[in-house]
């Protein structure tokens, strides 16, 4: 167990989603969706955060906030989807 404990909650991943939408390129963020197996909410604050070709990047490699785990594998269970939200959230710009 990690950061997932300390996760702010859905409203707060929500208005940070929305401060990055529509900031940034579409066309990027429908890549990182695509490479994030459609989650388009992650690919916009990663596009936010981290960018394009970071974000690809990042996405791959292990992380050790997350656990040594990389952010793709966070993507099928929902405790892992809130320990990479609550990593987001903490990530500075």
């Amino acid at each position: 167990m990690g950061l997932e404990l300390d996760y702010l909650g859905d409203n707060a991943w929500n208005d940070l989603v929305k401060s990055f939408d529509e900031v940034y390129s579409n066309a990027d963020v429908d890549i990182l969706t695509e490479k994030m197996n459609g989650a388009r909410d992650m690919a916009i604050v990663i596009n936010g955060k981290i960018g394009l070709k970071g974000g690809i990047e990042w996405m791959e490699r292990k992380v050790k906030m997350l656990e040594n785990i990389r952010p793709l594998d966070c993507l099928n269970d929902p405790d892992l989807i809130k320990r990479l939200r609550q990593y987001l959230i903490e990530l500075p710009c």
